[in-house]
């Protein structure tokens, strides 16, 4: 059985507390916490004390949070003013995390943000140091998402390679990886035991990405076993968009689920 978990952008149209009751009401027991200050505000203490009422009257947990993306985070830029600024924003948002009991924070370094000084990977490796040490003394991951781009990619490789503790690793996304120009599922092998979160979402193969899984061109069956086969026993993000209402949100995921757990069993 595969322990998902609910991200809370996946309707920002009802307040936290009833979307929450919705997702534990349909058995889920995992959120995924992702920025949006006015729907759920975790960088403020007043909105971590809600989203944890909430989740606690629920008995739900927070498994990962996304850092936003954009150029207060961007610990790619060759600007050591800028990248510190980045450091410092991303160290709260961990501190947030630790306080909401997130078990691992998902990081998007990218070369793809509007910046006057340039990005490169030697610029992520100084960034990642000082954000790896903090997260060693939290207690809690931090993990590095795939993208598409190939200067993301090699960049990705680079801070695997360079840093090898425990509480680093990989957020691999399904979906992202398939829309990349390499060979699908290699990563996912290759850092097997790396992997810190996992994202679920099909994609067509060609643009459009966050689809439901079994909707698009993933080999679910490929996916799974290579995780089971690399022994990740934490629980799964369905990273997807539904353009319906809640409910049939939630009805169509836990049809996805049943299809999951399934293939697990096999």
């Amino acid at each position: 059985m595969m322990d998902l978990a609910i991200p809370v952008n996946i309707d920002e149209t009802i307040p936290l507390a009833d979307l929450f009751t919705k997702i534990a009401d349909c058995g889920f027991q995992y959120l995924a916490l992702t920025d949006n200050p006015q729907h759920c505000d975790y960088q403020q203490h007043t909105g971590r004390l809600q989203l944890i009422a909430y989740a606690q009257k629920q008995k739900l947990a927070f498994d990962t949070l996304h850092v936003p993306v954009g150029k207060d985070f961007d610990i790619t830029s060759k600007h050591a003013d800028t990248r510190m600024g980045a450091v410092c924003n991303v160290a709260n948002t961990m501190h947030a995390a630790r306080v909401l009991g997130v078990r691992t924070v998902v990081l998007t370094a990218t070369h793809a943000l509007p910046s006057p000084q340039g990005s490169d990977t030697t610029s992520l490796i100084h960034a990642l140091e000082g954000l790896i040490e903090t997260a060693e003394n939290m207690g809690i991951n931090l993990a590095l998402r795939n993208l598409i781009d190939h200067r993301s990619l090699e960049s990705l490789a680079a801070a695997l390679e360079e840093y090898d503790s425990p509480r680093f690793g990989l957020c691999y996304d399904t979906a992202l990886d398939l829309l990349a120009d390499h060979e699908p599922y290699a990563m996912l092998e290759e850092y097997s035991d790396r992997l810190k979160a996992v994202l679920f979402a099909d994609t067509d193969g060609k643009v459009m990405r966050n689809l439901a899984p079994f909707t698009g061109t993933v080999d679910w069956q490929q996916v799974c076993a290579m995780l089971t086969v690399g022994g990740y026993r934490n629980p799964v993000t369905l990273n997807v968009r539904m353009p319906s209402l809640i409910d049939d949100s939630l009805r169509t995921l836990l049809e996805v689920k049943d299809r999951l757990d399934q293939i697990s069993l096999v």
